[in-house]
């Protein structure tokens, strides 16, 4: 395993650092201590070129200003709080609302643009195989965005030798009782350089097979109502779902089945249908399988053979088709990001769980430590579909 670390910038007279891990086929990681971001995978497609798979830009710069939390660690909550506020024992905490009446990702005391500290750089010992892993560490403190509780944070990743496989291990302790909702924030691509020659290799090209069993109902500013509404499917495959203009149905898969001829040929018909150029994009919350856990997801791109296995220890999954993206800079494409660009695939607990009851409770706690995982397994297809 080849390690780097090299000085990228400052900010506020804290380094920051580069980190990159290769592995024995020459797939790769960047991460940084800035965010505790994941600025680079590269792995091969089915031609065995090793090229970008997430989204992200060559400079620190662009991070500094960025605005869509590329790579991002999210917290101390991840999505949105009702309100920004939420009752916890008795006592109402208030929170920044960033986003109209509401809080979302923390606002402006959100991780992502925290310096964190680089605990250690080893043989990791949280995958079942040789590899490395880089552990950044933060102190938050209790009141920091009006959250309670002071907060010791370790977030590890974990890079593989012999497979294209990165691991995130979430560790925290609280000295109170609080509220913790920490994922990734990576966009995702799998066309490679196809993305850069032809604009339309967006994420909605892609296939995603999500195993939940239903999704959040949300109001118009992405509340949940607390209603969950059973999905079709046993598998819901494609990233083409009915949420256009006028549609009274909250959720419709465009597909029929998990992959295979009859899901391709409904995308296809999909793809091209007059209702596609009103979809708004899909910003859903899916509700789990418990007993298809720890796995999430698979997002396929048929056209690189490159597939991703998404397994966490979360009882939900974000799906954001970054249909707001629009990066400043130009990103490794060699232009700016669009809408589209890329797919969030982001593990967490529901969003504003803290005011819903029958939801699974982000709760920390002194005699409660925060153990969570979120795990990214990159493939090829053995043969093309």
């Amino acid at each position: 395993m080849e390690i780097i670390k090299e000085r990228w910038g400052t900010l506020l007279g804290n380094d920051i650092y580069l980190y990159t891990l290769k592995n024995a086929a020459g797939s790769m990681v960047q991460l940084t201590n800035y965010g505790a971001r994941i600025v680079r995978i590269k792995v091969p497609d089915k031609k065995g070129y090793i090229e970008d798979v997430v989204l992200g830009f060559d400079t620190l710069n662009p991070y500094l200003q960025d605005k869509h939390y590329m790579g991002a660690t999210i917290g101390r909550f991840a999505n949105r709080i009702a309100d920004a506020r939420f009752k916890l024992d008795d006592q109402i905490w208030r929170l920044e609302a960033n986003e109209g009446r509401n809080s979302n990702h923390s606002g402006g005391a959100g991780f992502d643009h925290r310096v964190f500290e680089v605990a250690e750089i080893s043989e990791n010992t949280h995958l079942g195989e040789p590899g490395c892993q880089v552990v950044f560490s933060l102190e938050d403190k209790h009141g920091n965005g009006g959250f309670p509780g002071k907060l010791q944070l370790k977030i590890i990743y974990c890079w593989a030798e012999q497979s294209d496989t990165l691991a995130i291990h979430y560790e925290a302790r609280s000295d109170q009782k609080g509220i913790l909702n920490l994922t990734n924030h990576s966009y995702f691509n799998l066309s490679g350089k196809e993305m850069a020659i032809d604009p339309s290799m967006n994420c909605l090209g892609h296939r995603l097979e999500i195993h939940g069993k239903k999704a959040l109902e949300v109001s118009d500013d992405f509340i949940p109502t607390g209603r969950k509404i059973p999905v079709r499917h046993e598998e819901v495959s494609g990233l083409i779902f009915n949420q256009c203009k006028g549609q009274t149905e909250a959720v419709g898969a465009a597909f029929m089945t998990a992959g295979g001829e009859k899901s391709k040929k409904a995308y296809n018909e999909f793809i091209h249908a007059e209702m596609l150029p009103h979809f708004e994009g899909i910003n859903r919350c899916f509700e789990l399988r418990a007993e298809d856990k720890p796995l999430a997801c698979r997002l396929i791109c048929d056209e690189s053979g490159r597939q991703l296995e998404v397994q966490t220890s979360y009882p939900g999954l974000l799906v954001y088709t970054g249909d707001g993206l629009a990066s400043e800079v130009p990103g490794y494409i060699g232009r700016c990001y669009k809408a589209f660009d890329g797919v969030a695939l982001e593990c967490q607990y529901y969003p504003d769980s803290p005011n819903q009851m029958d939801f699974p409770p982000a709760i920390i706690d002194t005699d409660k430590p925060y153990k969570e995982f979120i795990i990214f397994k990159f493939s090829v297809e053995s043969k093309s579909n």
